[in-house]
C-alpha cells in the first residue's frame, strides 16, 4: 500500500494528454475552457442609453436658464437615430438605444414632463458629460482577455460567453474515472 500523495502523484503522471473537444455553451457548465476567449468587438459596441429618458446635449442643457427643450424624435432599442441631431433640441431614449452622436447625457424621463413636443425637465442640475450613458468599451475592449484557459465554467461565465456571443467553445473533454475499494 502506498501513501495518497504517492498515489496522486502516478495518476498525474498518467493523465498528461488532455484531450481538447467543442462543445455548445448549453453543455458546457462544469467543464474547463482549453482556450483564452477574448472579446470580438468593444462591449458596449456604442454608446448606450442606461435608462429611459431623453438624450441631450449636456454643454447647451447647462446653458439654458429654463429647462424646457423641443423634442426631435424618439429611438428605441435595436433602432438607429439616422437622422440630423439639431443640439438645441432633446431625443426620447429607451434603455440600451444607442445614443446618437453629439448627445452625451440622458435625464431620466421621471425627471421631466413632456408636453406635446416640448419636455420641461424638473431636474435642474448641471449635468455631467455621459450622466446614464454606457460608454463604447466601458464592460470590455475588442481583443481583451475575457476568461483564460483552465476557467472552470460556472453560470457567471457562461453568461459572459453568452454575452459575447459564443455558442460553442473548446474545453478539455472530462476525464473517465473508475474507482477501485
Amino acid at each position: 500500500m502506498i501513501d495518497w500523495q504517492s498515489a496522486q502523484k502516478l495518476v498525474l503522471e498518467c493523465c498528461k494528454e488532455k484531450k481538447i473537444q467543442t462543445i455548445s455553451l448549453t453543455n458546457a457548465l462544469g467543464k474547463i475552457l482549453a482556450e483564452d476567449i477574448l472579446a470580438d468587438r468593444d462591449y458596449p459596441p456604442f454608446n448606450r442609453s442606461a435608462m429611459d429618458g431623453y438624450a441631450v446635449n449636456s454643454q447647451y442643457f447647462n446653458a439654458l436658464d429654463q429647462k424646457r427643450i423641443p423634442n426631435q424624435g424618439k429611438v428605441l432599442a435595436g433602432e438607429t437615430y439616422n437622422k440630423k441631431i439639431d443640439f438645441s433640441r432633446c431625443l426620447k431614449i429607451m434603455t440600451g438605444a444607442p445614443v446618437p452622436e453629439g448627445l452625451d447625457a440622458v435625464i431620466r424621463v421621471e425627471d421631466s414632463l413632456s408636453d406635446c413636443d416640448m419636455v420641461t425637465f424638473l431636474d435642474t442640475a448641471p449635468l455631467k458629460e455621459f450622466k446614464n450613458i454606457a460608454r463604447k468599451g466601458q464592460d470590455v475592449k475588442e481583443n481583451e482577455l475575457v476568461l483564460k484557459k483552465n476557467t472552470i465554467l460556472n453560470p457567471q461565465n457562461l453568461q459572459v460567453l453568452a454575452t459575447i456571443g459564443k455558442d460553442r467553445i473548446t474545453v478539455f473533454q472530462s476525464p473517465k474515472i473508475g474507482l477501485i475499494t
